[in-house]
C-alpha cells in the first residue's frame, strides 16, 4: 500500500489531526518540552503533541467526521481538526493569514 499522493495544496486524503485540548494536562507535550531543554535548545513557551490520520479521499465529509469524532479522538480530553483533501492542514493556512 502506497502513501497518498501529495500536493502543493496537501495531501489528497482526509487529514484527521488530533490533540489534547488546551485546558488537560499534555504530559507527551511536557516530556517532549523536558526534552527539548536538556538538550540545550532553550526551554520553549509550549509543546503540544497530537497524532495524524489519513483517510481515504472516496469518503465523505460525513465519514471523516464521524470516525474522528467515534473512533479517533476522545471527545473529553481532546480535539480534532479536520482538513479536506487537497486542502493544507489548519496550522499551514493560519501561517499564511
Amino acid at each position: 500500500m502506497s502513501a497518498p499522493a501529495s500536493s502543493a495544496a496537501g495531501p489528497q486524503a482526509w487529514r484527521i489531526e488530533v490533540f489534547r485540548r488546551p485546558e488537560r494536562d499534555d504530559a507527551e507535550g511536557a516530556s517532549v518540552q523536558a526534552a527539548l531543554t536538556e538538550s540545550g535548545y532553550g526551554e520553549p513557551a509550549s509543546v503540544r503533541a497530537g497524532r495524524g490520520y489519513l483517510l481515504s479521499p472516496e469518503w465523505s465529509r460525513a465519514d471523516a467526521e464521524f470516525v474522528a469524532a467515534r473512533l479517533l479522538c476522545d471527545p473529553v480530553l481532546e480535539h480534532a481538526r479536520i482538513s479536506a483533501p487537497g486542502e493544507d492542514p489548519p496550522a499551514a493556512r493560519e501561517a499564511r493569514s
